[in-house]
């Protein structure tokens, strides 16, 4: 199974987007999205653009049966082309290690109107150049 309807949401696992190699950009904006599993995207890696805005989403970590000294990946960390992920309105309550260190290409993260309340940063996640 891809997805799974629960209720009206929609839950996205990993061998969905299998095969889609090539795509360059995904709208999945206003969806009823819940939950992206970890790894979903795993075979996008020639992605640019991620929209997700205006769903129920929360995120489950990737790779946590390997913990990382920075923190959580998430379900993006494959997208090795990455530039502009949205992810307003939704129900994101923190922030993963992959969005902010500086060797991903993401120039554009739009997480707005989450339930992010706490942001921790240590000095050594960033690279002196983006200080």
């Amino acid at each position: 199974m891809f997805f799974t309807y629960f209720y009206q949401y929609i839950i996205l696992y990993r061998y969905l987007f299998n095969g889609l190699n090539a795509l360059k950009e995904l709208n999945m904006e206003e969806n009823q999205l819940m939950t992206i599993s970890g790894h979903s995207f795993s075979f996008l890696k020639a992605l640019k653009i991620a929209k997700f805005s205006n769903n129920y989403l929360t995120l489950e970590d990737s790779y946590h049966e390997y913990p990382d000294l920075f923190g959580s990946k998430s379900p993006f960390y494959d997208c090795v082309s990455l530039e502009e992920l949205y992810l307003a309105n939704n129900n994101i309550s923190k922030i993963f290690s992959d969005w902010i260190l500086s060797d991903l290409g993401l120039r554009k993260l739009d997480l707005k109107y989450n339930n992010i309340s706490l942001i921790r940063v240590s000095k050594s996640i960033w690279k002196k150049n983006h200080l």
